[in-house]
């Protein structure tokens, strides 16, 4: 009898050990599995969306995911979804704030794709358009062989023992604009030699600003806003600037338009209005006032380089206090760009 006994509650007992050893939706209760049908439910569509590929390693990975979320509790997978799903809905935010201005290419590749160039050296017959001042201040030889003179093009020979393909000048007039070079290095010293440049980059763009501010051929004037009667005159505070005009028609179609006398109905008013009003004397209190000012003259005369500096500045400006302000000064036509990133 009692060997009997023992033995059905041994029995007994190793039932409900394997009870409990079984796949834990067998012992879900009711309730358990409707907030799991319901969690299935609402993501599926958000699963639905993954490519897995088709590759043992990934398969490997779901496996393991799965067999460590298996023994969870349902508090915790849910907790799990509600994070993923909080990080999808920022990453949604930021691929729409990133889509919200296009890219704007540097200012070297900028100057390098326009069409407005006011120079050309020919070699071997061969003409390759450039901005005077770009050659001039990278190329000691060019401003040697011109020495002030009123040239759009020069005519250039090989130095002795020495010739450069097609791809290779042009390759080099590329690297004149950006600094970069993808060919062989020692035809790249060779030409820097040629031509006598031998400075870097950003010292050269420098140097081509301060060229251009002493003599550039173009003198830009903001005028103070006038009455309907008389005709707006350069006065004091009004502001001025030299400039080339073959440079700042590369950076803006405004400026570009205007030295073509093709009128911009496109211009906005508003910020006409602001870039008056900056010029006629208000001085900026922070960075972030500066640039919420300073972005509707870049966007009045359409320097989209310029419109993005100061849109990350104004992000880099957003914090408790401030960007509820910000965020109702770019939904107001100020930033989109400013508005998605102020949302998150």
């Amino acid at each position: 009898m009692g060997g009997g006994s023992s033995s059905l509650r041994t029995k007994s007992r190793s039932s409900a050990d394997l009870d409990r050893l079984k796949p834990t939706a067998e012992q879900r209760t009711p309730k358990t599995r409707s907030r799991l049908a319901s969690l299935a439910q609402s993501s599926s569509k958000q699963l639905s969306k993954l490519s897995f590929k088709r590759k043992n390693g990934n398969r490997d990975k779901v496996k393991s995911f799965r067999d460590l979320i298996s023994t969870w509790p349902i508090h915790d997978i849910e907790t799990l979804y509600t994070e993923l799903e909080t990080s999808r809905i920022l990453s949604l935010l930021k691929i729409s704030a990133d889509c919200a201005r296009p890219t704007v290419p540097s200012i070297e590749e900028q100057l390098f794709l326009s069409e407005a160039k006011d120079f050309a050296l020919r070699i071997d017959n061969i003409v390759y358009p450039i901005h005077r001042r770009i050659i001039v201040s990278r190329s000691d030889l060019v401003q040697q062989l011109i020495d002030e003179q009123d040239l759009s093009e020069l005519h250039l020979s090989f130095p002795i023992g020495k010739h450069f393909t097609h791809q290779e000048l042009s390759m080099f007039i590329r690297y004149l604009y950006t600094g970069c070079w993808s060919g062989n290095a020692e035809v790249l010293q060779s030409l820097r030699d040629w031509m006598k440049c031998h400075r870097d980059l950003s010292t050269d763009l420098r140097c081509a600003e301060k060229m251009a501010l002493k003599d550039g051929d173009l003198t830009i004037v903001l005028t103070s806003p006038s009455d309907g009667e008389k005709p707006a005159e350069a006065c004091l505070p009004d502001y001025s600037i030299r400039c080339d005009s073959s440079i700042i028609s590369s950076r803006s179609d405004v400026f570009r338009g205007l030295l073509k006398h093709v009128p911009d109905t496109t211009l906005s008013q508003s910020s006409l209005s602001e870039a008056r009003a900056i010029v006629a004397g208000r001085a900026p209190h922070s960075p972030l006032y500066y640039a919420i000012q300073l972005i509707h003259i870049a966007k009045f005369f359409t320097l989209d380089k310029l419109t993005q500096l100061c849109e990350d500045m104004i992000v880099s400006a957003l914090c408790q206090e401030s960007c509820v302000s910000i965020l109702s000064w770019a939904a107001d036509g100020g930033s989109q760009y400013v508005a998605h990133r102020a949302q998150r």
